[in-house]
């Protein structure tokens, strides 16, 4: 489990981003939500090469033709959206980051950055017809229809080179002070607008001149990266991967008029203008949603966040087809092999409905002063009246609306609810933003499941006057706690709390960062969900987010038994506890959950049963062998290699394995798996499993 290239729960399919990050930085931050976007998988199409990291997309409308960077194999994909197939992949186009198509001239464009060029490819003949120097690092691209330039970030340059596509020669280097982000080319002014991201500003190039008419800097912006601009609505978007915030920028003004969390390390945006949507894909695999406009004003200069969840790890990257409105995602590694994953829009449907989906609530629909649409509000224990009622809060996560429990009575045994009424659930995720405003008696945030009347539920709760997070059931109104940790809780401060209720089994979460697990018994039915506070707290939440778990399925064979979904959800949960079991050097506790993990992935279907199982085993010897217990960590990597873990290279490098390469039988299993059917793959060809 190095901190250089780690195999160490670099599991195939949707596993968590926490399997990225290096052990004891903040992993798995975005998993502060897990709500279910507003998308359904239509497939999985294979892609050729390595299981590398893919990068930019572009969509040439006219001839269905989507072209997809390979940056980790210098290949662009093309792929039909019309016909769903790949039409042909393009070698030489060495680390391949931005493509860009221009379908006035026929044409794509892609940054080399491996060769610092621009290569120019015929859409016709899918063949490269002209490479054009690029400066030091070209990245993102924008073009200019009038003057017909191509403009390219050159990123670690710190310039804009321009390319005259007529001539298809560089023309000019604009410097801009800088390291360069994304380059989007606005209708409106028609001018080209530049992230500038180690300065946080947005700068305005006159392609007549090309000369720079105006810098602006973002508030709030750190290191923003993507880029994209609505020129009917006058807004520009700024993803910002030092903070993982979404900027919505009034081009007016130039002012942030909103500003969201997002996914860490969030990377590329795109838009569907039909449905006046934006996606905002992030490296951590957390892609968030959000509403441009309304029904009644679809021109506003309004943005609102619908949703947001784990896609997969690396999804990173993603493109909309405006015509049919399917999403793309490229991965590199599902199954040990790169895919397109192609989504569609899943259809309306209401939260009882739809186990399984997601409600997320940010109450911007919701009228300031009342109670929020679908709730009631109830109070365990005694004092005065609770007051729960939306409010206006310009700093807000989502929006500018907040539902707040504003009463100061001071009574000490007295917790104000506030319940949602439309869903009703046993196995739930919860997540929802919190900012304690103030108390003196406490300054509390709490989420409820399994809420069967005032005095009957399970609640975990934030404290900022104590710097605490517990677990409690309260039982005919008599709280107890079973579960907690001291974790430092500030006041006036936005937090993220979620709560994970999975049969007897509870997770809690905070600021993205699993706190702790525990196990009780005392309400096993299901229940409503809410939202709590104690005593004096005056606290604001925002992003409500609920997530019904669909039910298992019934059958006795592996694979059967439970839901495929549900499964993969509980393996991430154990994978993420035994990265920082890991990190405290607790081995022994990495081993047991590890060992849960195994037993779980027995029940996957056939073709991902192989492919969790191996890492599983890989996983468990390093923690064995970090923890002394030479014989079964040999045990299992031998049985990792038996089903298919081949990855010469970073098993040479791992430290973790140190303790047992000289034990005769982890030579031997090296040796048989070499010299076996199953050879290591190759630099040059397609590899599986390739680690993080």
């Amino acid at each position: 489990m190095r901190s250089k290239s780690r195999a160490f729960l670099a599991a195939i399919g949707p596993t968590s981003f926490l399997l990225a990050c290096a052990l004891g930085a903040s992993a798995g931050e975005p998993d502060e939500t897990a709500a279910s976007l507003p998308l359904k998988k239509v497939t999985d199409v294979p892609l050729e090469g390595r299981a590398t990291r893919l990068d930019y997309q572009s969509l040439d409308e006219k001839t269905h033709l989507l072209f997809v960077a390979h940056l980790g194999d210098g290949i662009v994909h093309v792929y039909n959206v019309e016909t769903g197939k790949v039409v042909a992949d393009i070698p030489d186009v060495a680390q391949v980051h931005g493509v860009l198509v221009v379908p006035e001239l026929g044409r794509c464009y892609a940054s080399a950055t491996g060769t610092n060029e621009v290569v120019s490819i015929d859409e016709k003949t899918l063949k490269v017809t002209d490479r054009i120097p690029g400066g030091v690092y070209p990245d993102g691209m924008a073009y200019d229809p009038d003057t017909k330039k191509l403009y390219v970030s050159d990123e670690s340059g710190a310039t804009e080179t321009v390319i005259d596509t007529t001539t298809q020669k560089r023309v000019a280097t604009i410097e801009l002070g800088g390291e360069v982000g994304n380059s989007q080319y606005d209708a409106a002014s028609k001018h080209i607008f530049v992230n500038v991201q180690s300065t946080n500003e947005l700068v305005e190039i006159d392609p007549k001149t090309d000369k720079i008419v105006s810098r602006t800097k973002l508030e709030g912006a750190e290191a923003n990266h993507g880029l994209l601009i609505d020129s009917e609505r006058r807004l520009a978007f700024a993803a910002c991967e030092g903070n993982a915030k979404l900027l919505a920028i009034d081009m007016t003004t130039m002012k942030v008029i909103s500003t969201f969390s997002v996914g860490k390390g969030v990377d590329v945006l795109a838009f569907d203008p039909g449905l006046r949507r934006l996606y905002a894909a992030s490296e951590s695999g957390i892609v968030s949603v959000f509403e441009v406009g309304t029904k009644a004003g679809p021109r506003e200069k309004t943005v609102k966040k619908i949703a947001e969840a784990f896609l997969a790890n690396n999804a990173h990257t993603v493109a909309v087809d405006p015509t049919t409105h399917k999403v793309f995602f490229p991965l590199k590694n599902v199954g040990g092999k790169p895919v397109l994953r192609v989504l569609e829009v899943a259809g309306d449907k209401t939260p009882a409905e739809r186990a399984g989906d997601a409600t997320v609530l940010s109450f911007d629909g919701d009228e300031v002063g009342k109670t929020p649409a679908g709730f009631t509000t109830a109070l365990t224990g005694g004092g005065g009246a609770v007051a729960w009622s939306v409010k206006e809060d310009p700093t807000a996560p989502s929006g500018s609306h907040v539902l707040a429990q504003t009463s100061a009575d001071d009574t000490d045994y007295r917790f104000p609810l506030c319940v949602y009424d439309k869903l009703t659930a046993k196995d739930v995720s919860v997540s929802v933003r919190f900012k304690p405003v103030e108390g003196k008696v406490d300054q509390a945030a709490g989420i409820v499941v399994r809420y069967q009347d005032k005095d009957n539920y399970y609640v975990t709760r934030a404290n900022a006057l104590e710097d605490n997070v517990r677990l409690y059931h309260v039982v005919k109104g008599s709280r107890k706690q079973f579960a907690g940790v001291n974790a430092k809780v500030e006041s006036g401060k936005w937090h993220a709390l979620k709560l994970v209720a999975s049969g007897t089994h509870f997770q809690v979460h905070m600021d993205g960062k699993l706190l702790f697990e525990a196990d009780d018994e005392t309400f096993k039915d299901a229940g409503k969900v809410g939202l709590w506070t104690k005593a004096d707290s005056v606290t604001h939440f925002d992003d409500l987010t609920i997530e019904a778990k669909a039910a298992a399925r019934g059958g006795d064979e592996p694979g059967e038994s439970d839901d495929a979904q549900e499964v993969q959800q509980r393996l991430d949960e154990l994978q993420a506890s035994a990265v920082q079991a890991i990190g405290k050097k607790n081995y022994e506790k990495a081993a047991k959950l590890l060992e849960s993990a195994l037993q779980l992935a027995a029940k996957l279907p056939a073709e991902t049963r192989d492919a969790q199982a191996q890492l599983a085993h890989y996983n468990l010897a390093c923690a064995l062998s970090l923890d002394g217990k030479k014989a079964p960590a040999v045990e299992h990597f031998a049985r990792s290699v038996e089903l298919g873990f081949h990855d010469w290279e970073h098993i040479d490098q791992d430290t973790d394995l140190d303790n047992v390469r000289d034990e005769p039988g982890f030579k031997q299993a090296i040796e048989k798996a070499k010299a076996g059917k199953k050879a290591p793959p190759k630099k040059d060809e397609p590899g599986r499993n390739e680690p993080f």
